[in-house]
């Protein structure tokens, strides 16, 4: 969803169900904001998001899987928002 605030607001979240233990669960998130911080800083950004990421495997996919999806799925929101006008953001009704 686009925001006006100059940068990017993220949300990870780790379902319990999946990961009982909360040791798993922050490692899990641990290796997404790292992830994140690798790839997701990019000065070139003219659209910000608030973008929320759920982890929905019930295995622990090790740093370098979790970095390649993580870039995945924000040049998709890159080269989506530079298609659409969604400069924006929806008001909730």
């Amino acid at each position: 969803m686009p925001n006006n605030l100059g940068h990017n607001r993220v949300l990870i979240s780790v379902p319990k169900r999946a990961h009982k233990k909360a040791v798993d669960r922050n490692l899990i998130k641990r290796r997404i904001r790292e992830a994140y911080r690798l790839n997701g800083n990019s000065e070139q950004q003219i659209n910000f998001f608030d973008i929320n990421i759920v982890y929905i495997s019930n295995n622990i996919s090790d740093f370098e899987q979790i970095k390649r999806r993580v870039s995945d799925v924000l040049e998709k929101i890159q080269k989506n928002s530079d298609k659409a006008d969604i400069t924006t953001p929806a008001v909730p009704d």
